[in-house]
């Protein structure tokens, strides 16, 4: 399932990753607000949870992490 998952997040094209990190970022801290949690605290966890060291599915030199490092 995980490979899966995995294989259809690097296929898919830079504008579905894009929107999919875009969304992340606008929603996960409302949905934390929500629960009396601090949103900064969601965006490590959705950061943890997705990022390279987690379900892999954004690896440390792609495209979407340097985007939106710079």
């Amino acid at each position: 399932m995980l490979d899966q998952t995995q294989d259809f997040f690097e296929d898919s094209s830079m504008m579905v990753r894009f929107v999919f990190v875009f969304g992340l970022i606008l929603l996960a801290p409302r949905i934390f607000e929500r629960i009396k949690l601090p949103g900064v605290l969601s965006l490590i966890l959705v950061g943890v949870l997705f990022g390279p060291r987690g379900l892999h599915l954004f690896r440390e030199d792609g495209q979407i992490l340097v985007f939106f490092a710079l």
